[in-house]
């Protein structure tokens, strides 16, 4: 998928299933962020991981420079 998020910020991911066998991993190029980028996850309903950035309370911080190209990764909870 390629789409923007304004005028300077380009955005292309693609998805592949995770290593582990259930869940989805996503590839992302962000381009253009002037600032930090953070994604927010309900951590009641999935369990995700990065390749970069930190995690803290079901957020997912990165820096524009992390955000240029970086995977993420969500696997299902199964307790709940």
């Amino acid at each position: 998928f390629h789409y923007r998020l304004d005028d300077a910020v380009k955005v292309s991911q693609s998805i592949e299933p995770a290593p582990a066998g259930v869940g989805l991993t996503y590839h992302f190029n962000i381009l253009g962020a002037g600032e930090a980028v953070s994604l927010h996850f309900n951590s009641a309903v999935v369990n995700f991981e990065s390749d970069k950035g930190q995690i803290r309370d079901g957020v997912l911080l990165l820096s524009s420079d992390e955000a240029r190209d970086f995977h993420l990764t969500l696997y299902p909870r199964k307790n709940r």
